[in-house]
């Protein structure tokens, strides 16, 4: 997320020497078992906690965003997701065609059936257990205003129901960890069964519905947090989490209660983000070029920084996008489908089977802004 405060992880860091002359304090560390209970108590600690949960969900090595699932995290095709749409084309580990299914291939993720280590590690479980312990415990100590507390929360909430809802998509129903458990491989208690996909929905939905109750019942984010996760956020989630459920990918016997559920959410989610202040921004030419804008309701900010004349910056999304004698990658293409998708400039549906030679002539005006082709501007 955007404005991620690196001053709060160094300030972790120096607490941790401060505190390295201490054994008790190294086993708990090694271990893995507890955390300081600052991060309970005192607002800068607790945001820099906050802050180590959203670099840990960043996409690695600032990976191109269009393929960024945290979940599958272990493979490193930067498209391994949308390649897998109609969103720009490519053979991925997940499309292309193995002659017999097994765990030893490269499509077989690996986050479902990785433990929890006795050292942290970035992975789909650690994220959870970093959400867990906070949630278990904050309430038990004293030292945060309510307004406070509750905005610090209604984030763990929401990120925790991210990562169950990455995992849901890439394996239906997972274990659901509510709890810190120990970081004992060996130990019965901590190896739970998997779920069923309906109670992970219903855990998802719980969690980002008191993410939205916690966050509208915040403290205000001040400027400085543009990027934080909001109220509007989690309503929206939720129902982009009712929808898939709603798909065929879940919903085999196209059941009608299903969809009308997801309906219910999303209009509940459009009302909630135009009280806001959100919506569809009518300058679609330069909707591009501003940042947190009426239509930016979840965002991921990259820097605007340029390491050199050609301009390329902390963003593989744009790099690959950008064409190469512009000092880009031209890495990604779309797709025919989406190409198609644009109507005509008076609003009638675009001919796919027409003259390809002139697919880009008299087309809707938002088609320029969003393509580049051979003679474009």
């Amino acid at each position: 997320m955007k404005y991620i405060k690196i001053k709060h992880l160094l300030i972790i860091v120096t607490l941790a020497l401060l505190n390295s002359c201490s054994d008790d304090f190294i086993e708990e560390k090694k271990n893995y078992s507890s955390v300081t209970i600052g991060i309970y108590q005192e607002e800068f600690l607790a945001t820099a906690y906050l802050d180590f949960l959203y670099y840990s969900m960043l996409p690695d090595d600032n990976r191109n965003m269009t393929g960024w699932s945290k979940a599958a995290v272990e493979h490193s095709d930067a498209g391994l997701f949308a390649k897998s749409t109609d969103e720009f084309g490519g053979r991925t580990i997940l499309n292309r065609e193995y002659t017999e299914i097994s765990p030893e291939n490269d499509h077989a993720l690996q986050s479902l059936g990785k433990r929890l280590e006795s050292s942290s590690s970035n992975s789909a479980w650690t994220r959870i257990r970093y959400c867990n312990l906070y949630l278990a415990n904050v309430d038990n100590y004293t030292g945060l205003d309510e307004d406070f507390k509750n905005q610090v929360k209604g984030q763990f909430y929401f990120w925790r129901a991210w990562q169950y809802f990455e995992l849901l998509r890439l394996y239906g129903g997972v274990p659901l960890i509510l709890d810190p458990q120990p970081a004992n491989v060996n130990d019965p208690d901590v190896q739970a069964p998997r779920s069923t996909s309906s109670e992970v929905i219903d855990q998802i939905v719980a969690d980002l519905e008191m993410s939205q109750t916690l966050l509208e019942n915040a403290r205000p984010y001040t400027p400085e947090e543009a990027g934080r996760i909001t109220a509007e956020a989690a309503t929206a989630l939720k129902g982009r989490v009712l929808l898939t459920w709603a798909s065929p990918l879940f919903n085999r016997n196209d059941d009608i209660s299903r969809w009308q559920r997801a309906y219910d959410a999303n209009l509940n989610a459009y009302n909630v983000c135009v009280a806001a202040g959100k919506g569809l921004n009518p300058d679609w030419k330069n909707m591009w070029f501003e940042d947190n804008g009426m239509e930016s309701v979840f965002s991921f900010g990259f820097n605007n920084l340029e390491s050199n004349n050609t301009g390329n910056k902390n963003n593989d999304t744009e790099r690959q996008s950008r064409s190469s004698d512009q000092g880009g990658n031209a890495d990604i293409s779309p797709t025919k489908n989406i190409v198609d998708a644009f109507p005509m400039a008076d609003g009638t549906p675009y001919n796919p089977n027409g003259n390809l030679n002139e697919f880009y002539r008299n087309r809707d005006p938002r088609f320029y802004y969003t393509f580049a082709y051979n003679g474009c501007i």
